[in-house]
């Protein structure tokens, strides 16, 4: 075939043009509307050349998008590799059905998911088909994967009585960095797949919740792109593979090394070769797919088209693994390893407690260990990682006392962070938990999916998704009720609050559409009462109801004492609802109510609340001194 030859760099090309430049003499593709010449990065490129052969004197944007870092083009390619821009008019354009398209159902809003489970499901509605089969693909018959998410509920809780849960303390260490939450999200390749904000959303969803996060190899954005805007206390670590071509990890090392978010490096070692994903391999032979790049990886391919029997069939996942060491070994890495970076150092995807225990032997410089089966895309019927810290327990206890243990896999409620942290976890890891998020509803999913785990009643931080929510809730409240502005005839309430940040973040919101009324429950201590009523009285010119729920005299005297104007008397007839002590409704009752006749107080009206279900209910309260029952 006779080669076109190439245009002056900036002018307008034809697709007619573009389309002959297909072969590995002379390779063209198109991205973003622009013409590229990639003939000679193709013996470089870490996917290897034969993906990128699929797609010569086409458009790739749609296959090279979503799983390349912005800006990657620039740094791989030389400036005359830019031949100019692509004639619109020129390019064929997609055939469309006569037949109406089906409306895609948008995601609900997050704070009506409750649990993994629900998110993962709207996930996969919101993700291409080989975004999806990327995330959720795990190696063979997934034996491991499905045993990963089940392992936990064979392994129960005993929970002990007598103990003071009026404060309960997430906040940990890594490494002697604190940490608000135990929770991390683990090492989870090409986020962009499933959202644009990619792990970059990922990382301002773990900064609102003071939560670290491991930053795949084979991320789909670059590591300063994804640590740009953390906060000066925001915990990141690293995720390396390391390279058979070892300049390509040696290099990508001196980058994170001058990344002072990254606090250490995380060495993967239970994948040396790709773990065989059929879910994901099958797209790969069903349509189109590109190769995914990363700073760190390296290719090694043959300089003609034969047919390599260990590159398995195309999948995203076969891709990533170009260029990966399979000769890792104790002595000769580690040593390596010391002489490129002073991070501290993690090994993650130990699978046996002999290898815990080999870990613990090399100690100072291996300072933890994350056990991980890689979320069963390695090695299927691997055990899940609570087997193997149930096996340290027993075996080697002693590494707990040289090094910290995390792991990863199977997590899918806050039960089973519990359970692991019981067993001697220092943290447990999310992967695909963070991915499902992110594709569900980008950073206030994500932010959802962590809330999932270690929320607790309403969340007043001001990043909160439901503070964000309420804002939204309260306008289409408006909207209902045809109330354009002025005060909103109804009110809010509120469970296991933060004194501080309910003053700071929820008030200016309630303020804002002057709700009627605003009911506050299960308050740390009764004292919290008098900062909150406070905050909400501050504005003079906002008439709001206040209601306050106790459980004991004492909290109703403080309450009185506030002049609340509702006191809400419930007893321990409905199960006392977290009341740390307290008394049934029939006796509580009279006793708030006698004590409120003996002060000043005229304006209080108290409310009667619990084991309340039928009429013979409702008079008994009132006669007892209730204005009023809710039910």
């Amino acid at each position: 075939m006779t080669v076109v030859p190439p245009r002056r760099a900036g002018c307008e090309l034809t697709q007619e043009i573009v389309a002959k430049h297909n072969t590995r003499e002379s390779c063209w593709v198109v991205l973003y509307g622009k013409v590229y010449d990639v003939t000679d990065f193709l013996g470089s490129h870490p996917g290897g050349a034969k993906i990128i052969l699929k797609l010569a004197g086409q458009d790739a944007t749609e296959e090279y998008d979503p799983i390349h870092p912005p800006g990657i083009l620039e740094e791989e390619l030389k400036p005359e590799a830019f031949l100019g821009t692509i004639d619109p008019s020129t390019v064929p354009q997609a055939e469309t059905s006569s037949e109406p398209q089906e409306e895609l159902e948008g995601p609900p809003p997050m704070e009506n998911i409750l649990n993994l489970d629900e998110m993962e499901e709207v996930a996969a509605k919101q993700l291409s088909q080989k975004a999806w089969a990327y995330y959720y693909s795990a190696s063979d018959d997934k034996t491991s994967k499905s045993f990963n998410n089940q392992v936990y509920r064979s392994i129960l809780l005993r929970p002990r009585v007598f103990v003071d849960c009026t404060k309960c303390e997430l906040d940990t260490t890594v490494l002697g960095h604190k940490l608000q939450t135990p929770i991390y999200v683990s090492p989870a390749a090409m986020a962009r797949l499933g959202h644009p904000s990619g792990e970059a959303g990922i990382a301002e969803a773990c900064r609102k919740f003071g939560a670290m996060q491991i930053i795949s190899n084979n991320a789909s954005m670059t590591p300063e792109q994804i640590v740009k805007d953390a906060s000066p206390d925001q915990i990141f670590g690293w995720q390396l593979y390391v390279q058979i071509d070892r300049k390509k990890s040696e290099t990508m090392l001196a980058r994170i090394n001058k990344l002072k978010a990254i606090k250490f490096i995380v060495l993967t070692l239970d994948a040396p070769v790709p773990g065989k994903r059929e879910d994901d391999e099958r797209t790969g032979m069903t349509g189109r797919t590109t190769a995914v790049t990363s700073g760190v990886k390296a290719a090694e391919r043959s300089a003609d088209d034969t047919p390599n029997p260990t590159e398995g069939s195309g999948g995203v996942g076969q891709q990533l693994f170009a260029g990966t060491d399979p000769s890792l070994s104790w002595t000769k890495t580690l040593a390596w390893l010391a002489t490129q970076t002073d991070l501290p150092i993690i090994l993650k995807g130990l699978q046996t407690h002999e290898d815990a225990y080999l870990a613990s032997l090399h100690a100072p410089q291996v300072k933890g260990i994350i056990l991980s089966n890689h979320g069963g895309r390695a090695m299927d019927t691997a055990p899940p990682a609570v087997h193997t810290l149930l096996e340290i327990r027993k075996y080697c206890p002693e590494v707990f006392d040289k090094i910290e243990v995390h792991v990863d896999g199977g997590i899918r409620r806050g039960t089973d962070a519990v359970k692991a942290l019981c067993l001697g976890a220092k943290s447990v890891g999310l992967g695909r938990a963070a991915l499902w998020g992110l594709a569900a509803g980008g950073v206030e999913g994500v932010s959802r999916t962590l809330q999932s785990f270690i929320g607790g009643g309403f969340d007043f931080r001001a990043e909160s998704t439901q503070l964000s929510s309420l804002d939204r809730q309260l306008t289409e409240a408006r909207a209902l009720l045809g109330v354009a502005d002025g005060p909103l005839p109804l009110g809010v309430g509120f469970i296991t609050f933060q004194p501080s940040g309910f003053v700071e973040n929820a008030i200016p919101i309630l303020r804002k559409h002057r709700v009627a009324a605003v009911w506050l429950s299960f308050p740390q201590a009764d004292a919290d009462h008098e900062i909150l009523i406070q905050g909400i009285r501050e504005d003079r010119d906002w008439d709001v109801k206040v209601f306050v729920q106790v459980g004991t005299v004492e909290a109703a005297k403080e309450a009185i004492r506030q002049e609340v104007d509702v006191l809400v008397v419930q007893g321990t007839d409905a199960g006392g609802h977290q009341w740390a002590r307290g008394a049934s409704l029939i006796s509580l009752l009279p006793e708030v109510r006698d004590y409120l006749s003996t002060t000043q107080n005229t304006t209080t009206a108290i409310l009667a609340a619990g084991g309340i279900v039928d009429g013979r209910g409702c008079v008994a309260a009132l006669g007892l001194g209730g204005y009023l029952v809710p039910l």
